[in-house]
């Protein structure tokens, strides 16, 4: 299931609760809602997700008088939310690879207050390695994994320029210009890129500014752009591309 669907599917069960109140959906929501709170963004004011907002409060009441270890912990804590978004978007769901990661979730990543997603990564990595050295032919090769589609016969930078600054959500860490560290950005660490001054661009090439917004950049505020089609990523990369020549 598409990410897009998946924020459906788990929307629907969350407003008709009556209408599915089953104890197969009953059973499966904790896990449901976490997938989409990390799929689906939910995005505040400061371009934080309910999930970072977490690990922020669950960081300052273990280490609240230890700033050191504050930020240790939210360190490992992001880096690893920035890792599960890689792996759902690498593995579809059906994939015994993405119900591993659902039961690590399940034991490490939905107890209010006890939510571990370091642990949640670690456990995955585990199971993962065991899963693949017992049946390494029903694993997606890396070629598969990576795979870019090819872009579009035609793409928009006008197209590209809405999608900016509706629904891809750049605006608010890249500015809305493009040129830095907008209201959400100035809080993240490293920095969002400067579109319209970065020699970063220049060095990628269109496949490799694909897999970046598609997948994320592990350790650091950019995270998967899964909501996003193919098609919508290719046209924001052609206004990615407009601004940065200007």
């Amino acid at each position: 299931m598409a990410a897009a669907n998946l924020c459906q599917f788990v929307k629907r069960i969350k407003l008709n609760p009556m209408k599915n109140s089953t104890p197969k959906y009953f059973k499966l929501m904790p896990a449901l809602l976490f997938v989409f709170l990390l799929t689906c963004g939910a995005f505040d004011a400061l371009g934080e997700t309910s999930l970072e907002r977490n690990v922020k409060e669950n960081c300052a009441a273990k280490w609240s008088e230890d700033y050191k270890m504050q930020k240790h912990c939210r360190e490992k804590q992001f880096n690893a939310l920035d890792s599960m978004r890689v792996h759902l978007n690498k593995f579809p769901e059906g994939t015994e690879e993405n119900n591993i990661l659902n039961r690590c979730m399940g034991k490490w990543g939905i107890t209010p207050g006890e939510e571990d997603y370091n642990m949640v990564m670690y456990c995955t990595k585990k199971q993962l390695e065991a899963y693949q050295e017992l049946y390494p032919s029903d694993s997606p090769s890396s070629t598969e994994l990576h795979r870019v589609p090819t872009s579009p016969p035609e793409v928009s930078s006008e197209i590209g320029e809405k999608i900016y600054h509706g629904k891809g959500i750049c605006a608010p860490c890249h500015g809305e210009a493009g040129d830095g560290p907008g209201p959400a950005g100035k809080v993240l660490n490293p920095p969002p890129t400067n579109f319209r001054t970065s020699p970063f661009l220049q060095e990628k090439t269109d496949e490799g500014l694909f897999k970046i917004i598609k997948s994320g950049i592990p350790g650091t505020g950019m995270v998967a752009m899964n909501h996003l089609s193919d098609e919508e990523i290719w046209h924001l990369i052609a206004y990615i591309r407009e601004i940065n020549q200007e």
